[in-house]
């Protein structure tokens, strides 16, 4: 093996661990045999960047320690603590999954004509209508049991309450205690 195969070899292997865009340009390297690793074997003119985290640290190969330093987020990420998060325009409603991709939240789909995330009234009624379903027309229907609350949730329905003396009354719900209402 000559003299300039081992630091080319050792130049890919970190190449190939580090995995960042355009890693080299930030690397120090140090000399083996008392040639520099840096011959122009990979020339790279562009700044490392990262995609996930930020990293200052150092790789050990084959007896050689290469400092690596992604300190900064590439193109379309920005940075989040020692994190770089992937940036979309006008992701409202959703998250950014990777550059301009948008992920809807639960409860909205994307229009595809602009590629915004709208709410859906369906899932929407289908996310709040607990006890009951929902209609085409995106309304909720309370199951049997339950009847529609000022709230617009379905609550039990109640099926019997009794006086107490003067204090009030207490409500029952297929066979349970649904409240206390106390009147003074």
């Amino acid at each position: 093996m000559n003299r300039l195969t081992l630091p080319l070899i050792v130049v890919l292997l970190i190449w190939d661990t580090v995995r960042g865009q355009n890693v080299l340009e930030n690397m120090m390297w140090p000399s083996y045999s008392g040639i520099n690793a840096q011959l122009g074997m990979a020339k790279v003119t562009e700044e490392p960047c990262s995609t996930g985290d930020l990293k200052f640290g150092y790789q050990w190969k084959y007896g050689q320690d290469f400092k690596v330093a992604l300190n900064k987020c590439c193109d379309n990420y920005r940075q989040n603590g020692d994190k770089c998060v992937a940036e979309c325009e006008n992701c409202l409603n959703g998250f950014c999954s990777t550059p301009n991709e948008c992920i809807c939240n639960k409860g909205f789909l994307k229009n595809p004509e602009n590629d915004q995330c709208e709410s859906n009234p369906l899932e929407q009624c289908r996310i709040s209508c607990e006890n009951g379903r929902c209609d085409e027309n995106a309304r909720c229907h309370c199951e049997r049991g339950f009847v529609m609350g000022d709230d617009g949730r379905c609550r039990d329905e109640v099926i019997f309450c009794l006086k107490i003396m003067r204090k009030g009354k207490v409500c029952f719900t297929r066979g349970k205690k649904a409240s206390d209402e106390v009147y003074v």
